[in-house]
């Protein structure tokens, strides 16, 4: 039996938990995800009148750009030659799919075109937007840090953004 967090007082979330599936990021096999972060953003257009007051404001390209940290792990019955092979950056502009992240909040977006209430912010796919380091510390475990990942709140959108061009 593994153990569990006892929780009292006021019901919290504490540290990354997965769906009661293992969290699983593509391009990495195995890994002990740190930490991940979702930022809302989007372009934000204004017109202003005569006098440079903001008389009216659109919101276009709205995405979740995610940061992932891992520390490379070999897996349970790895090595330390299997945990150094996952010690790599993915491709620019790479397709990256998340899956079993358990906190699911939504984009509430008029440009979702799914259909759906909304598009989940952890889970999905991704395109890779460089900025990963390799960090080797004397006194703490290699990690795979700063993973920037975009995922487009407009579905169709972020099928085009992650398929990739052939030809």
């Amino acid at each position: 039996m593994a153990a569990t967090d006892i929780l009292v007082g006021q019901a919290v979330l504490h540290g990354i938990q997965n769906d009661g599936t293992a969290i699983s990021v593509t391009k990495y096999a195995t890994f002990i995800m740190t930490k991940i972060s979702a930022q809302h953003m989007f372009e934000l257009k204004k017109v202003k009148n005569e006098l440079d007051f903001t008389t009216a404001g659109v919101s276009v390209d709205e995405t979740a750009d995610i940061t992932i940290d891992l520390t490379i792990s070999g897996g349970p019955s790895g090595t330390r030659a299997t945990a150094a092979a996952t010690a790599v950056f993915p491709a620019p502009l790479s397709k990256i799919t998340l899956s079993h992240v358990k906190i699911q909040t939504s984009f509430e977006t008029s440009n979702n075109t799914s259909g759906a209430a909304g598009t989940k912010i952890f889970d999905g796919d991704y395109s890779y937007e460089g900025g990963t380091t390799i960090d080797l510390n004397q006194s703490d475990f290699a990690k795979l840090t700063g993973i920037k990942l975009k995922k487009y709140a407009d579905s169709a959108q972020n099928t085009s953004m992650t398929t990739p061009i052939v030809g």
